[in-house]
Formats: structure tokens, sequence, C-alpha cells
């Protein structure tokens, strides 16, 4: 495994746990709990943008990776 394979793979896994941590019902609200309530609803927004974004990366990733492993 080079390098560059070790990078990928670790990003991926930072990725993974990002999202199962926001997923984490109960980890939101403690978060959201401790803010008012406008500060609460943008953190609420951005966690979705967030989540949206990593699944988008996450594909790309995968895709990146089989094209690579196919040549």
């Amino acid at each position: 495994m080079t390098n560059f394979d070790t990078r990928i793979t670790n990003l991926r896994h930072e990725i993974e746990i990002n999202l199962l941590a926001m997923k984490n019902k109960k980890l939101s609200d403690v978060m959201f709990c401790k803010l008012s309530d406008d500060n609460a609803e943008l953190m609420k927004e951005l966690t979705s943008i967030y989540m949206k974004r990593n699944e988008e990366l996450d594909m790309k990733l995968e895709e990146f990776i089989s094209r690579r492993n196919v040549k």
C-alpha cells in the first residue's frame, strides 16, 4: 500500500466516523441544546450540508479508487 493509498483510506475512515457521530441523534441533541435557538437551527443546517458533502466526497473517492484499480 502506497502513502497515497494510506491517506485515502484514513480520509475515508475519518469521514465515516464523522458521519456516524453526526447521525447519532443523542449527540446532536446534546450539541444543539447548548446553543441558542437561532444558533441551533444554523448548526442543524450546517450539519445537514456537511453530511451531504461528505456523502458526495465518499462517492467521488470510491469512483476515483475504482478507476485507479482498473488501470
